[in-house]
């Protein structure tokens, strides 16, 4: 038997475990991320955008709704994101 206290810690632990590091993109990698936010935004089309996060990947996917070039934000499912935890993309069919 185990006290929560203990499954707590346990489970906190682990996730230290498997911190990831940001992916640093070239240039055409973030041309072409870039590119594909902007064409989600203008034609309407829908997109998985693939977020980075400290412990795993995350994916958020619908139409580009607006883009903050000031505060290098975009609007996507009623979720604003940072341009820079946007580490890919997969174009909806």
């Amino acid at each position: 038997m185990m006290l929560p206290e203990h499954r707590e810690d346990i489970i906190k632990h682990r996730k230290e475990l498997h911190i990831q590091s940001r992916p640093i993109l070239d240039d055409q990698e973030l041309q072409e991320i870039s590119s594909a936010v902007y064409s989600s935004f203008i034609q309407r089309t829908p997109i998985s955008l693939i977020l980075y996060s400290e412990y795993e990947s995350r994916t958020v996917t619908g139409i580009v709704l607006r883009v903050d070039s000031t505060e290098h934000q975009i609007r996507i499912e009623g979720e604003w994101v940072k341009q820079e935890d946007i580490i890919g993309y997969m174009p909806e069919v």
